[in-house]
């Protein structure tokens, strides 16, 4: 249960008391039906609505659609209102979740607490779904020799799976690996990501009092993301909103660039960047080398070794209602040791001191975050230390 529930059920009781709800019982009872079965798992279906709020037949799935969108309004109506204005809270009703149903809101009016309120109250802003995305990775199963394989330069993570196109595709990338009795298949999810999903949407739930929505990549369509404010977890293989969105013309003012390949490239490097380059890797070579003004991150493939990040912030692009924060990385540790940072305030708070970034004040709409991540010293796969924030840039919309 949240801390903040009892502020919830008093802004409820109040909205109730107008003459918009008074005047509007069945607008009064699905609110008062919303908000009671607010902690379920997943949201409201429009069947259970249909049965539980307005017992009637003549309410199907359609009419429902009507009386929440009217609700939406209503509420929408109230906080911008002068009586609603006053309020610490804004109760919303978004738009149902595909599968899931309805599922009330509420947004803190003047801000989110702390240095992680104020890095994350852009995707508070709307009345829009909040959802993290993250990836099921595409392995290869041999039924036969029972064994499953994975290959990091091919992943097939559109939202319909097609045999026959994942087969092509290792028969084009990997032509001697190939064989006909292959099953294309998704068994794992990554371990990183799960820990950054997990953290999170627990800041937005117990911080924010906001559920987000947890959805894997290829489950979900752009229509969604265009209605949402999401989180985009991983890399350009294997998330392909990610990729559409990162090259598009939309991103191509942004200097730091995570390639398929996992490589990072700073364009037009200041001086401060140009230090990164310089700091030596375990291997004796510098962690970057300079190509004119560009700066290029090696990628680390052993243990004890520094691998990078990008976070990116940028309004949604299908509508400039809402954000999205895209944290990109080759390595699933750094995913995860980069969103552990970014919801935690003590961690947040350092980072921003010591990069000479100002967290506590709000953020520009556009911007964008290059951390490093140590890997552990046994085993690059399982074990990494803190994200450390390297330099950041702002850029006008």
């Amino acid at each position: 249960m949240s801390r903040h529930e009892s502020e919830w059920a008093a802004l409820v009781k109040e909205i109730l008391r107008t003459a918009e709800f008074r005047r509007a019982p069945l607008r009064a009872e699905l609110l008062r039906y919303l908000f009671a079965n607010m902690h379920k798992p997943q949201g409201i279906s429009r069947k259970t609505l249909a049965a539980e709020v307005f017992k009637s037949a003549r309410y199907d799935e359609g009419a429902v659609g009507e009386r929440c969108l009217d609700l939406r309004n209503a509420l929408k109506d109230y906080a911008d209102s002068g009586a609603g204005q006053v309020q610490a809270w804004r109760c919303e009703l978004p738009p149902a979740v595909p599968s899931e149903g309805y599922r009330l809101r509420f947004i803190n009016r003047v801000a989110a607490p702390g240095i992680t309120g104020a890095f994350w109250q852009a995707h508070l802003s709307q009345a829009r779904n909040v959802l993290i995305v993250y990836n099921e990775p595409l392995f290869y199963r041999d039924d036969d020799e029972q064994w499953v394989t994975r290959y990091l330069d091919i992943n097939h993570d559109q939202t319909q799976t097609d045999r026959e196109s994942a087969l092509n595709q290792l028969k084009t990338l990997r032509p001697k690996a190939y064989k006909e009795r292959l099953h294309p298949s998704y068994l794992y999810l990554l371990s990183g990501e799960v820990a950054a999903r997990d953290c999170i949407e627990d800041w937005f739930e117990t911080v924010a009092g906001v559920k987000a929505q947890a959805r894997i990549g290829r489950r979900i369509t752009s229509p969604e993301i265009a209605q949402s404010s999401p989180v985009l977890l991983g890399n350009l293989r294997t998330n392909s909103f990610m990729r559409n969105i990162l090259e598009s013309a939309t991103c191509e003012h942004l200097d730091y660039r995570l390639d398929p390949e996992g490589q990072i490239t700073i364009r037009n490097a200041n001086e401060q960047e140009r230090k990164v380059a310089k700091k030596p890797r375990g291997d004796g070579r510098n962690v970057g080398e300079m190509r004119g003004d560009d700066l290029l991150l090696r990628v680390a493939s052993g243990a004890n070794q520094d691998v990078y990040g990008i976070v990116t912030r940028i309004p949604n692009p299908y509508d400039n209602e809402g954000s999205v924060t895209i944290v990109s990385s080759d390595n699933t540790r750094a995913v995860e040791q980069i969103a552990h940072l970014l919801t935690d305030e003590h961690r947040l708070s350092n980072a921003g001191t010591e990069a000479g970034w100002p967290t506590g004040k709000p953020l520009p709409p556009c911007f964008q975050c290059l951390f490093a991540v140590r890997l552990g010293p046994v085993n690059m796969d399982t074990e990494a230390k803190p994200a450390v924030l390297l330099t950041t840039r702002s850029y006008r919309t």
